[in-house]
């Protein structure tokens, strides 16, 4: 089954996305009253091509659902019935998505670090056939074919972003540490930054019940409390030892050579993916999976050409193949912030987690570290929301033993005289809350869940940095020592080799014009070099004399 990965709650309607499918439900008696699951067999083909949904937001009524999929298409829909509204496709793969107040306006943040903006249904009078090659704007990173306002752009991977409740101002947050206050939406005026992180910023919040302060968390052992306008960092709450020891999905380290979709952008060598179809300037032509690879259209929008390849590694049988690396990653999910009679509290998840965590908010001028109180539910946490006072969180039930039976949406509250999380009665369970458990399930196999990609954050967002390397001192033998030939440019290949070939033939002792081996002899001196002569007029002199 597929676990729930998005949840919407709404006072009238609720909406669920589980995979390629969304259910919307009454909120108070969780009666569905419309799915994708329904669909006929030509739309729910249409669907499933689009894979599983990665990206989803609604607006204040719950009229319309945006949504991103794997096929990178933003797709707009009306939740009476449901029907597919428009769908535009995005230039490069989105790590964010929001809608403005008034619900009319769409926000996209990308991984090459740009935020755009869409209109909510696309002006189909300003559309026309497309040139066969746009200029891309010069402020952004690449080409938009939905032709997207650019609103921001950051010069790395953009994490998160978060607009202030007046819509005055964008708080972005990227992969280099930083965090940026810009208007929106003039985004190129910058208003302040706030540095201070060590690593990552992966999540951003702004407090309900202050809206002059930002929390913001990632890869560092700590969340920070910032005075967002006038950049300043207010509190530090100490998060690691608490939540490591929950911590059950390790992320797996990318080799240096190693890009992705999501992977490190300066990076040397593409990894090459099968049945794609390339962007380059000439025709760009199916690949038979089976017989060769294409390179994935670049940065730059052109594509390296096809080459087929074996599967056997570069530097020996399938045997030698260096195993994949896990490391114990914290990379903070969501932050939330909700208030009850005896004080205000902030409540955070991570990736890969098990557990819900709350603590104190942080009080102006208190110097001590609030305590973190965890909830655990054995399973990964996918995400979570506040709503009427229950906490609605979505766990990976399929995770890990199959013996650890798990509902995949669970109800906690807040206890504010234990100051924890404590479960509900099953008297107190919302009828949503039972249906979402019992009915509303879309069946899939376990390479369909894999496909859902729900901890490849682990993985992406932490930098490949080994400040024992020096790049320029790498010999590419050594580096390529256990890559299959998927894993190397066309050049990468070639340079490999020529190095081959020169490093047999010294090793055989034989030696080609122009080599090293032929400019010495042992236990003579080196031949003087011949001074070639003009058979110009000065020659002819010289003979003469």
């Amino acid at each position: 089954m597929y676990p729930y990965t998005q949840l919407h709650l709404g006072k009238t309607r609720s909406v669920a996305v589980a995979g390629p499918h969304f259910f919307v439900l009454e909120s108070e008696t969780g009666k569905l009253e419309g799915s994708t699951t329904n669909f006929d067999e030509q739309n729910t083909q249409e669907l499933l091509k689009s894979g599983p949904i990665h990206f989803s937001a609604v607006d204040a009524e719950l009229e319309h659902l945006v949504t991103v999929g794997e096929d990178k298409k933003l797709k707009v829909w009306e939740l009476n019935g449901p029907k597919l509204r428009s769908q535009r496709d995005l230039p490069k793969r989105p790590t964010s998505l929001s809608l403005t107040k008034n619900g009319r306006t769409i926000l996209v943040s990308d991984k090459f670090g740009d935020v755009f903006s869409y209109p909510l249904h696309p002006d189909l009078s300003a559309e026309g056939p497309a040139p066969a090659k746009r200029s891309r704007d010069s402020l952004s990173a690449h080409e938009n074919p939905s032709r997207g306002t650019l609103v921001l752009g950051h010069v790395s991977l953009l994490t998160d972003f978060v607009l202030t409740p007046d819509e005055r101002y964008i708080i972005s947050a990227d992969r280099d540490e930083h965090i940026r206050v810009s208007w929106y939406p003039q985004g190129y005026n910058i208003e302040m930054f706030c540095l201070g992180h060590r690593k990552f910023v992966s999540a951003l919040h702004i407090p309900a019940f202050d809206h002059s302060l930002l929390v913001s968390g990632g890869g560092d052992s700590v969340l920070k409390v910032w005075d967002w306008m006038t950049g300043k960092e207010r509190h530090d709450i100490p998060i690691q030892e608490a939540v490591e020891p929950f911590i059950v999905v390790k992320g797996k380290k990318r080799r240096w050579f190693e890009e992705g979709e999501m992977g490190d952008e300066n990076s040397t060598v593409r990894v090459h993916k099968k049945g794609r179809k390339g962007k380059g300037k000439g025709k760009a032509t199916e690949a038979p999976e089976q017989d060769a690879t294409m390179g994935e259209a670049g940065d730059d929008g052109s594509s390296a050409p096809a080459i087929a390849v074996e599967s056997t590694p570069v530097g020996g049988p399938q045997e030698s193949i260096r195993p994949e690396v896990e490391e114990l990653v914290l990379a903070v999910h969501k932050i939330d912030s909700f208030e009850t009679p005896r004080g205000k509290h902030l409540a955070f998840s991570a990736v890969g987690c098990t557990s819900l965590f709350a603590c104190d908010f942080p009080s102006q001028g208190d110097t001590s570290s609030p305590a973190i109180q965890a909830y655990n539910f054995q399973k990964p946490v996918i995400d979570f929301h506040v709503y009427r006072s229950l906490f609605w969180v979505l766990v990976d039930d399929g995770w890990g033993d199959e013996e650890v039976k798990s509902n995949p949406v669970q109800c906690v509250k807040w206890s504010d005289e234990s100051q924890e999380f404590i479960a509900i009665n099953p008297e107190e369970a919302p009828p949503l809350l039972c249906d979402l458990n019992t009915r509303h399930r879309v069946s899939a196999s376990p390479e369909e869940c894999k496909s859902l990609d729900l901890y490849a954050n682990l993985s992406w967002l932490p930098k490949n940095v080994d400040p024992t390397r020096n790049p320029m001192n790498d010999d590419i033998l050594a580096k390529t020592e256990f890559a299959t030939p998927e894993e190397l440019s066309i050049r990468q290949q070639g340079r490999l080799k020529h190095k081959k070939a020169l490093l047999a033939k010294l090793q055989k002792g034989e030696s080609g014009p122009g080599s090293p081996g032929n400019s010495a002899t042992p236990g003579k001196e080196p031949e003087q070099k011949k001074i070639k002569q003009d058979h110009g007029a000065d020659g002819d002199e010289m003979d003469d004399a």
